[in-house]
């Protein structure tokens, strides 16, 4: 198989690279490239309890910072069972 990089230096195939998969590559001083897949994280899910200011359910400063597309994740996994 043959794979050509475009101008921004991306390979695309979809019988090597699912969607959002993460690898880690490095360079042989041949020329050779390898890339090995990267499992992702298991983390547990911190349980945040929203607070009532002015009239709206926020979360809590000490929260941090919220990770959007983990929560689109979570709400359509929800929905979905």
């Amino acid at each position: 198989m043959t794979l050509t990089a475009d101008n921004q230096g991306r390979l695309c195939c979809r019988e090597l690279f699912e969607p959002n998969a993460s690898f880690k590559a490095t360079k042989e001083p041949d020329g050779r490239v390898t890339l090995v897949r990267l499992q992702p994280r298991e983390t547990k899910p911190r349980i945040v309890k929203p607070v009532l200011r002015e009239g709206l359910l926020v979360l809590p400063i000490e929260a941090g910072e919220l990770d959007q597309q983990a929560l689109e994740r979570e709400i359509r996994k929800g929905v979905g069972s």
